[in-house]
């Protein structure tokens, strides 16, 4: 893991949440700043806080991840400097930068999405809205934090406008949702920024779910240095119930872009959670054999995992995530550099277990997924059972 001091997003990056909250980090707990002059005062002292080795109070989220030993965003974000610049020069920019000046664009256009994955929200898929009320209605409660997120939430034309104007700026684009490939305004933003052909061209990253046919949303990356990433978190029928989608036509799809020219390399982004514990070893066994057959296959991101309590996969006990550890570390063991940080997903698996009344409501959420997708979990995990049970 990368132990360089500082980091590059509080004045080289603009984050852009799907409601339209502007950020310089989206994990960042610092209040979105409408007034300009004030927001870079902040940015500023964060950045000569963690220049200086200590952890502003709104970094919370990087400092107990990195205490765990695990990637953070500001760790992942100096691994993608150093590939574009080298060592030397990134240090020596981070260093010598002072004022804000925006390199690194994170960007939600909408939370328009087609799918509900059992970990998400109406805060990020507007599929999730009707299923969010159905869930308070049926008093659970812990989902009161998606009330202000039931509706569609888009940015506006004139934000888009203002973004566009820093295109010369960027040195990578990160584009997530909802679901990008859905969502026009960022079609027509991929479009226009492609018909800048800037000297400098930025990567642009788009994360998608898949499932949206390519040849709908591919003609609009032209002119672009293009990756993409593919969000799957299981496969098969497993595949099928976390996200609530056709694993079989998300992986045809991801076949598809991985061959399309304009795209450079194609990732698979995995989030752990409670529902695909006990399915590591054959879903990283077929990511394996996934690679073997797509030449721009380039990586498998593993360093996250879902914290929400009634998702998380430290609802199970100890003893059987151990069990889990040890067989998915041999599937490691055979290709580590196709992982990209496997070695968040061991330290998670070794963390202490949740409370019983965390436990209690991952029973409830997982009994409520199932409902709605129409099968169970259960049968596809018979292990998540016994791994669920009152005794701690």
């Amino acid at each position: 893991m990368n132990n360089h001091k500082g980091c590059f997003l509080p004045l080289n990056a603009l984050a852009v949440h799907p409601h339209g909250e502007r950020k310089f980090c989206l994990t960042s707990t610092l209040p979105s700043i409408k007034n300009s002059e004030d927001f870079n005062f902040q940015r500023i002292k964060i950045h000569e806080e963690l220049l200086n080795g200590e952890w502003p109070s709104s970094c919370k989220s990087c400092k107990f991840k990195e205490g765990q030993g695990i990637q953070s965003r500001r760790t992942r974000t100096w691994e993608r400097k150093i590939s574009r610049y080298g060592e030397a020069e990134s240090v020596e920019m981070l260093a010598k930068q002072k004022e804000p000046y925006i390199r690194h664009l994170e960007i939600t256009f909408s939370n328009l999405c087609n799918i509900t994955c059992a970990m998400c929200s109406s805060e990020f898929s507007s599929s999730w809205i009707k299923l969010d009320k159905k869930a308070l209605d049926s008093g659970l409660s812990f989902r009161d934090f998606t009330r202000p997120y039931q509706t569609v939430n888009r940015m506006s034309q004139e934000t888009m406008e203002q973004i566009l104007t820093h295109a010369s700026e960027f040195d990578l684009v990160i584009i997530k949702g909802g679901e990008p490939t859905i969502e026009p305004l960022c079609l027509e933003f991929l479009q226009r920024l492609g018909k800048l052909r800037l000297e400098n061209s930025p990567l642009v990253f788009i994360q998608t779910n898949g499932t949206r046919d390519p040849s709908e949303w591919l003609p609009c990356t032209e002119g672009l240095k293009l990756e993409v990433g593919f969000s799957l978190d299981g496969w098969g029928k497993v595949g099928d119930w976390i996200r609530g989608t056709s694993f079989d036509q998300v992986l045809k799809n991801f076949k598809t872009v991985a061959n399309h020219p304009s795209v450079q390399e194609i990732t698979v982004d995995f989030t752990f959670s409670l529902y695909n514990c006990f399915h590591l070893p054959e879903f990283f066994e077929n990511i394996l054999a996934l690679k073997n057959e797509t030449p721009k296959f380039k990586e498998c991101a593993v360093f996250q995992w879902v914290q929400q309590f009634y998702a998380s996969p430290l609802s199970l006990t100890l003893e059987s995530r151990m069990k889990v550890k040890e067989q998915v570390s041999l599937v490691f063991d055979k290709d580590p550099a196709l992982f990209l940080n496997y070695e968040n997903l061991l330290k998670v698996l070794e963390l202490p277990r949740l409370p019983e009344t965390s436990i209690e409501t991952a029973r409830k959420w997982t009994g409520f997924m199932n409902d709605s997708r129409g099968f169970s979990i259960y049968d596809l995990q018979p292990e998540l059972v016994s791994a669920l049970e009152k005794s701690l």
